[in-house]
């Protein structure tokens, strides 16, 4: 079975393909993030496929593809929550929009530029990004029968040991660290907030709520999520956590350089 997992922007993917490249090694294949919203087309990724080389792909630039015989994932997120954590993040980055505004304004002084607030999740599945939605509520179900698998962030645990059942793996393959966690301040939404962001993600909030009472149908024992959790307290990490955790941290320090070098000048005046 070849498995491809459409990685949606802040849905807690950097953690996720730690976790599958622990699981497939060197049969995971990641394609490269080209453009914000650019999706590879079908010919490109069939053929990556047609190496035979990987058998789990994942990437932001995948979508639903008509043609391809692959059993497709992914994992959804409130939207509110995304849209919460993408602002945190733009802030983290040095975005001059995100850092001048409050969590309100950046709402809608950031829908103007793009469609990263409005309906994203779908929008990645289908290809739509930065083109108008002829959408029918209808759809919504045969979109969730696509996939062989869909977790939700909010059930991340409970969405890992469904899916270590359908591969037929020990859940404790799917031990994870949490990697790229904000650690900036709580964002508390207003009731405005909470209502524009209701207004752009009508779509979103539709097939959430769909892939979430999918998951509910399924019946995980408590002594098992359980297990799962105390397990993860536990967990010190794989080879390709660390990597993950030291990228991070020479990336985040990178940044500091030019104010390190700024300040010594200061300093000792040279």
């Amino acid at each position: 079975m070849i498995i491809v997992n459409l990685h949606i922007p802040k849905n807690a993917g950097t953690t996720l393909d730690i976790i599958f490249k622990n699981i497939y090694g060197r049969g995971f294949y990641r394609f490269k993030d080209i453009a914000p919203g650019f999706i590879s087309n079908e010919e490109v990724v069939r053929g990556v496929l047609s190496q035979q080389k990987y058998s789990f792909f994942s990437g932001h630039s995948l979508c639903l593809y008509e043609n391809l015989d692959v059993s497709y994932i992914t994992f959804l997120r409130s939207p509110e929550k995304r849209i919460v954590s993408l602002y945190k993040y733009e802030k983290k980055n040095g975005s001059a929009l995100a850092n001048s505004l409050n969590f309100n304004d950046w709402i809608i002084e950031r829908s103007k530029t793009d469609t990263a607030l409005s309906n994203f999740q779908y929008r990645q599945i289908m290809n739509l990004y930065n083109k108008p939605i002829n959408f029918n509520e209808s759809d919504i179900d045969k979109i969730i029968e696509k996939f062989y698998f869909i977790g939700i962030v909010e059930q991340f645990d409970k969405s890992l040991i469904h899916f270590s059942h359908l591969i037929n793996k020990d859940k404790e393959e799917l031990g994870y660290l949490i990697a790229n966690k904000s650690k900036s301040e709580e964002v508390i939404p207003s009731k405005k907030s909470k209502k524009l962001i209701e207004e752009l993600n009508s779509i979103d909030y539709l097939l959430y709520d769909k892939a979430v009472k999918r998951l509910d149908s399924i019946n995980i024992y408590d002594k098992e999520l359980v297990d799962f959790k105390k397990f993860n307290i536990n967990y010190k990490g794989s080879f390709g956590d660390f990597k993950i955790k030291y990228i991070y941290f020479i990336k985040e320090n990178l940044k500091r350089i030019p104010y390190l070098l700024k300040l010594k000048r200061i300093l000792f005046k040279r």
